[in-house]
């Protein structure tokens, strides 16, 4: 309801009194007021109440961009444990193989060395062996 009032001349008792609106009838100018006041306020609460609705969705957007992104990190943290766990596997298995041959090098060192410094005895020929190179043998 749209009333025109001209400000000049009009007196408290006049605003408070009942006045006649467009269609006629009586209207107090304060409640009119009051229900304009209400009115824009409502349209504010409106307002203000699609803009959050409006930042909710696009929060929503990068909310739904972290948690993919999450995923992936945590996806890729799984396979970096998995990785680091085989590889103080073959860690342990190439220390047990470097020991192995550590050993066996040790071993075989040894049988070296008796053999270069004469340690081991001399083993008896076969006799049939022995006959055939006396055979060969040639006297001069």
């Amino acid at each position: 309801m749209c009333v025109r009032v001209r400000l000049v001349g009009i007196t408290a008792d006049d605003l408070a009194g009942p006045h006649t609106g467009r269609s006629g009838y009586p209207v107090d100018l304060v409640a009119d007021m009051m229900t304009k006041a209400t009115l824009i306020a409502l349209c504010a609460a409106l307002l203000a109440c699609l803009g959050l609705a409006g930042a909710l969705w696009w929060q929503s957007g990068t909310v739904d961009g972290l948690t993919v992104e999450n995923a992936r990190l945590s996806r890729s943290l799984t396979a970096l444990t998995e990785q680091a766990e085989q590889s103080a596997l073959a860690r342990e298995v190439e220390r047990a193989r470097a020991d192995r041959f550590a050993a066996r090098n040790a071993t075989l060192t040894e049988a070296v060395e008796q053999i270069l410094i004469g340690g081991i005895p001399d083993a008896m020929l076969d006799p049939d062996l022995a006959a055939l190179i006396n055979g060969l043998r040639t006297e001069d």
